[in-house]
């Protein structure tokens, strides 16, 4: 990893889904970190295909108020502002770094196994968190965000505010404890 001072912005971001009041605070990589849940629950949260529409609406939302944070914060010096001029304008060229010349291509003259380039899918992973009671499983991926949740609707159905956060929590978090499980 990168230190932090290779990025403009490391801070955990919130957004919130309007329709139902759901907030998520994600960290800089879109990981869920915490949840809030309105008191009383709202009706759209009680179904599973409302929940997942909130937390997708609402991870999306930290998502791009952390892309604006990064936005405010990235500003051109006068130096950089003045060559992207130049260059836009024409009045100065870019000029390629020199490159060393290329080793020729030759064809192998042994078998070659193609699946083991096609083997690195670490982009593709998807990471499984449940809560301690097994009320609410959630699936993670680096590409997609939320690839899936899965909650018992009768927990849904009749649990509370502060209840359904926690189990969303707990959920999020044994995720993330798989996560650094396996990229270590």
């Amino acid at each position: 990893m990168r230190p932090d001072h290779w990025f403009t912005s490391t801070e955990d971001s919130a957004g919130r889904d309007e329709a139902s009041g759901l907030a998520v605070t994600v960290d800089v990589t879109g990981w869920p970190v915490d949840v809030t849940v309105p008191q009383p629950v709202p009706p759209q949260l009680r179904s599973p295909d409302g929940l997942v529409s909130a937390l997708r609406t609402a991870i999306a939302s930290a998502a791009l108020e952390h892309r604006a944070t990064v936005g405010a914060r990235r500003v051109l010096t006068p130096e950089r502002r003045e060559l992207v001029e130049d260059l836009m304008s024409g009045r100065r060229q870019v000029e390629p770094h020199r490159m060393p010349p290329l080793v020729p291509v030759t064809v192998p003259d042994h078998p070659v196994d193609g699946r083991v380039a096609a083997q690195d899918q670490r982009d593709l992973r998807t990471w499984r968190g449940r809560s301690r009671a097994g009320e609410v499983e959630v699936a993670l991926s680096l590409r997609t965000g939320l690839d899936r949740l899965e909650v018992d609707p009768a927990f849904l159905a009749s649990t509370d505010a502060a209840t359904l956060r926690h189990a969303l929590r707990e959920a999020f978090a044994d995720a993330d404890s798989t996560s650094t499980q396996e990229l270590s």
